[in-house]
């Protein structure tokens, strides 16, 4: 899956892959002019971390992690998380496009 989000006030891109609690997932920035700023990443099958938590804690929790790691100024401390219509969301499952 390839998807922008919000977060925090700020718009994220996120691509995982894997079966449910074992994706890769890696996380970046995207820059008020739309570049791509600072990223990080999380393999979920061989890096400590809740397997049973939703994906959307998981990229909560690397967004709030590349924040504090970067010194990141966000817009809005308190902005919650929700998906964003973009022309680059793919959904793929088992290598199948959806």
């Amino acid at each position: 899956m390839i998807g922008e989000f919000g977060y925090k006030g700020e718009t994220w891109r996120v691509a995982a892959h894997g079966i449910a609690g074992r994706e890769e997932v890696f996380i970046v920035h995207l820059e008020q002019d739309g570049t791509v700023g600072s990223e990080t990443s999380i393999d979920r099958m061989t890096e400590p971390n809740d397997s049973n938590a939703p994906l959307e804690d998981i990229i909560t929790m690397l967004c709030d992690r590349l924040v504090a790691e970067r010194g990141l100024t966000v817009t809005d401390l308190t902005g919650p998380f929700a998906w964003r219509e973009s022309d680059t969301k793919h959904e793929v499952h088992h290598g199948i496009p959806a």
